[in-house]
């Protein structure tokens, strides 16, 4: 089962997506608007794994995303995508 979690901008906070697949979260920040005072106030992240949902609700101020739930996936290479993508950023390949 793939989960998208959604955070609207709101606030001083730009809002982001992320993704749940089994034990895999990936996080993405928008980056490509960000001047630097965006990255000085953390406004501006690229995508990456972090161990849980939690820390991007604490880095959003507190604020829970809306979630969707696509249960109708190839859910073999989605997890092959997901371990490539993994290696590719630890330098493994």
């Amino acid at each position: 089962m793939l989960k998208v979690h959604v955070w609207p901008p709101h606030g001083d906070m730009v809002g982001h997506a992320s993704l749940s697949f089994g034990a895999n979260y990936v996080s993405f920040w928008p980056e490509d608007a960000a001047g630097k005072k965006d990255l000085k106030i953390k406004r501006s992240h690229p995508g990456s794994f972090r161990s849980a949902l939690h820390e991007d609700i604490q880095a959003e101020g507190g604020l829970k995303p809306t979630t969707i739930v696509i249960s109708r996936i190839n859910e073999e290479k989605l997890s092959l995508f997901i371990s490539d993508l993994i290696s590719t950023r630890q330098g493994i390949n």
